[in-house]
């Protein structure tokens, strides 16, 4: 009987932790129907791609590397052959549900993954330790949408290459601008105010 309530009381946990994680990482390349981003020679701490079937412009960002692409598909590498260190990814004013990144690994169980939502919420995620191609898939539930995807690692990797989106409608989301937040805002306290004098009357 005590075994009997000590495991449905593990699996409650099981369940609660996973309803707490609005996005789930899965190796390997499960997207399903994607459009590649592709990046001309560049080079900066920020440079642009942009997705081959919707013409959206995504910007890789980093912090400690001079970047360039390649040409074709998106492979990001540093300008001087140096190990990536950091390389964020992110759609200008857009929020997305999904993507698959391919960060090259030099040294296993190094890289780790930082996935920061629209909410402001982050998950992390930590490569188990394959060198090679790094195939991973970031999907969302709870109708959760993500701002930015970090690649960190201090060993560094060769590059990151094969990032993609998922083509399917609502792929995007516009970033809800903070003056019609501000102007919604305005509005629902105007509605309240209303309603009040009307109870009062």
């Amino acid at each position: 009987m005590r075994t009997r309530v000590l495991g449905s009381a593990l699996a409650m946990l099981i369940l609660i932790a996973s309803a707490k994680a609005d996005s789930i990482f899965t190796l390997g390349q499960h997207l399903g129907p994607a459009q590649n981003v592709l990046v001309g020679i560049q080079v900066g701490t920020r440079i642009e791609g942009v997705t081959n079937q919707t013409g959206m412009t995504v910007v890789f960002r980093s912090m400690t590397n001079i970047l360039t692409g390649t040409s074709g598909h998106a492979a990001i590498i540093a300008a001087n052959r140096a190990p990536l260190n950091n390389v964020t990814i992110t759609v200008p004013g857009f929020f997305f549900s999904s993507i698959l990144i391919d960060p090259v690994e030099r040294q296993r169980g190094d890289i780790m993954v930082m996935v920061r939502l629209a909410g402001g919420k982050i998950q992390n995620f930590t490569y188990p330790g394959t060198t090679g191609n790094n195939f991973l898939t970031i999907t969302t539930i709870n109708s959760e949408l993500i701002s930015s995807v970090t690649i960190n690692s201090k060993a560094g990797f060769e590059s990151l290459s094969h990032t993609r989106f998922r083509s399917a409608p609502g792929s995007f989301v516009v970033v809800p601008e903070a003056n019609t937040l501000g102007l919604f805002g305005t509005g629902m306290v105007g509605l309240f105010g209303m309603m009040r004098r009307k109870l009062q009357t």
